[in-house]
């Protein structure tokens, strides 16, 4: 996944995950993907796919939330 997210994005530098613009494009400028921005484009992936979005929030991808996972 993270390879395609490169290809398709052409990244080579600045941050991996982008602003978006309310046309689904990344912003132009570097500047990072808000905690909001992320929420909301998170909580409608989980709507997608029938999930409630209800429980879920960001806080298990912060620094550190991700690895000890699977240690639980």
């Amino acid at each position: 996944a993270f390879a395609r997210w490169i290809n398709i994005t052409g990244l080579n530098s600045g941050y991996l995950f982008q602003k978006i613009k309310a046309n689904d494009c990344i912003a132009e400028e570097n500047a990072p993907m808000t905690s909001e921005q992320f929420l909301e484009l998170f909580r409608n992936n989980l709507l997608d796919i029938g999930v409630d979005h209800v429980p879920y929030g960001t806080h298990s991808f912060r620094r550190g939330g991700c690895q000890c996972t699977p240690m639980a």
